[in-house]
């Protein structure tokens, strides 16, 4: 890779570092991609609208010795990414939800589409993950029993989507620009052009508490920030709910080949802990928003 990057964008690196690096103070990846020449562009000139409005630090998607945004490799079509390295903490990431917050009716999300693409996760590890691991003994039995818990997490989340549609309908309309996935909070995961959805703010939220990153109270007065309604609120609770974080490992080892058995473990020893915090912030949604509680999180 790095006789790649060198090839392609004259920047070269001093040891391998796969498809990151740092330089000048920026963090520079390698982003996979599908999108045409005129989708880069365009969303090129949004996170620098996004930047200047906001932070003013420093985000580019770079373009190649001849020029492009986006270049063909082995591995399918790829764009080098740089973000300036800087300190980023909560404010931060509620001034881009609240900067960005819709109030159109033809931006909404479906929670009929939600709902099936949690199924189909679902699925897909009961019929193919769960069978086609292999571990040693010992992790494989934690492996199991977490699997096993996940799975009736899921199910649980997905029967309470349809709760929520009988409740309040199908379509949430508090929305705005949110991220694919925010494992931590760092400049790079925060304005990562490739990283960029229009979702609910709280989809953020809950991938810091999930991620270890924020405890169950700093959740709890984030959303204070927010007006959230009953329809947000189940939804929040929802995705909490939402084994996404296991989910993601079951597929990046079946997908990726990726070991995950250090990670297995890891989830296994926080079971307990997190069933805790989601009844802690299950009784504070309940008496605040008033949502429809769920009988095995009630002391």
């Amino acid at each position: 890779m790095r006789d790649f990057i060198y090839d392609k964008y004259g920047y070269y690196i001093d040891e391998e570092y796969g498809k990151e690096f740092d330089y000048k103070g920026y963090h520079f990846c390698l982003e996979a991609n599908t999108k045409s020449m005129q989708e880069l562009v365009e969303l090129n000139d949004f996170v620098h609208e996004i930047d200047d409005q906001l932070f003013n630090k420093g985000v580019y998607i770079i373009p190649s010795r001849n020029n492009d945004l986006a270049v063909l490799s082995e591995f399918g079509q790829l764009s080098l990414v740089a973000v300036k390295n800087f300190k980023v903490d909560l404010k931060m990431l509620t001034s881009l939800h609240l900067t960005y917050l819709q109030n159109n009716p033809m931006n909404f999300l479906s929670l009929t589409t939600i709902k099936s693409l949690w199924i189909e996760k679902i699925e897909k590890i009961e019929t193919k993950i769960m069978t086609s691991l292999k571990m040693d003994d010992y992790v494989y039995h934690l492996f199991l029993s977490s699997t096993i818990y996940a799975l009736g997490l899921g199910e649980t989340a997905v029967q309470y989507l349809e709760d929520i549609k009988i409740d309040f309908g199908e379509k949430i309309y508090y929305v705005t620009i949110t991220h694919k996935r925010l494992p931590r909070l760092t400049s790079y995961e925060l304005l990562n052009p490739f990283n960029l959805i229009i979702d609910s703010p709280l989809r953020d939220i809950v991938e810091l508490f999930k991620n270890g990153v924020i405890d169950e109270n700093e959740l709890i007065n984030i959303l204070k920030n927010y007006s959230l309604s009953a329809i947000d609120a189940s939804y929040l609770l929802a995705r909490l709910i939402y084994p996404s974080f296991l989910f993601d490992l079951l597929d990046d080892a079946y997908e990726l080949k990726k070991d995950i058995q250090k990670d297995i473990l890891k989830y296994y020893q926080k079971i307990d802990k997190e069933y805790n915090q989601l009844k802690y912030i299950h009784t504070y949604l309940i008496n605040v928003y008033h949502i429809r509680p769920i009988n095995w999180l009630i002391d």
